[in-house]
């Protein structure tokens, strides 16, 4: 993914696994029908809201850097697997 207008900085990376989670830097979905991730100042936050076979401790964010990121993922098991979700990111 990349960043509309490049950071100063590589932010720092939060990974939300769970419906609801939310953290100090991370305050969670908010909007209308939930669809407006929320990033506090110098974080990139990273909301998975559904998944199917997903080993979700091994999704990992590859290549941060001040102009985007990427994602790895891999299967718990054999078979399919996917992820959706949102993310955000603040400039400091």
């Amino acid at each position: 993914m990349s960043f509309q207008f490049p950071l100063a900085n590589a932010p720092t990376v939060t990974v939300l696994s769970k419906a609801g989670e939310t953290t100090a830097a991370c305050g969670g979905l908010g909007g209308g029908s939930n669809q407006t991730p929320q990033a506090a100042s110098g974080n990139l936050c990273i909301y998975v809201t559904e998944s199917t076979n997903l080993d979700i401790p091994a999704l990992t964010v590859e290549n941060n850097t001040r102009l985007g990121f990427g994602l790895l993922a891999k299967a718990k098991g054999e078979g399919l697997y996917y992820a959706y979700g949102q993310w955000a990111v603040t400039a400091p």
